[in-house]
């Protein structure tokens, strides 16, 4: 469930730059810009494409895909100290059900119930997206005549 978070954040970042597929894949793919989970989330918040909330939820659903891809310890558990306190951090709505077994109440089920929320949202978010164009390039007049409607280039 986790990769397919992941899948789901990636293709809205592609869904939101301009429409080059073979720069979408060099900053997304391999050892890219935004190759990494943590990045990608990030540059989503930064660029206004999710809420903070979904930030902090995905970083969590990343921290606990993690331990159970990383971690050697075959008695790994949503009950083991870690991944239980990353799964109450899951900001879910209480008492909510998804399929029965699948509920808030309990730590596997906050933890599909927080995914199956963002995927939903992510998608919905991508279809909304709409693909960045490429601006022109500014004209050495067009420059000269903002520099002097400002009184000169101020820093950021």
């Amino acid at each position: 469930m986790a990769a397919y978070v992941e899948e789901v954040t990636r293709s809205l970042l592609r869904q939101y730059f301009v429409n080059q597929r073979k720069l979408a894949q060099k900053l997304l793919e391999d050892t890219g810009a935004l190759s990494t989970f943590s990045a990608r989330i990030d540059t989503a918040y930064a660029l206004g494409l999710i809420a903070d909330s979904e930030r902090r939820n995905l970083h969590l659903v990343r921290k606990i895909r993690n331990e159970f891809a990383h971690n050697f310890n075959f008695d790994l558990s949503f009950e083991t100290p870690e991944i239980r306190g990353l799964c109450l951090a899951l900001e879910v709505p209480e008492s909510t059900t998804l399929l029965p077994g699948i509920s808030s109440t309990n730590l596997q089920g906050r933890f599909a119930i927080a995914a199956s929320l963002l995927m939903m949202g992510l998608i919905y978010r991508g279809q909304q997206a709409q693909h960045r164009v490429v601006p022109a390039a500014l004209t050495a007049q067009e420059i000269e005549a903002a520099v002097a409607g400002t009184g000169g280039l101020e820093g950021g």
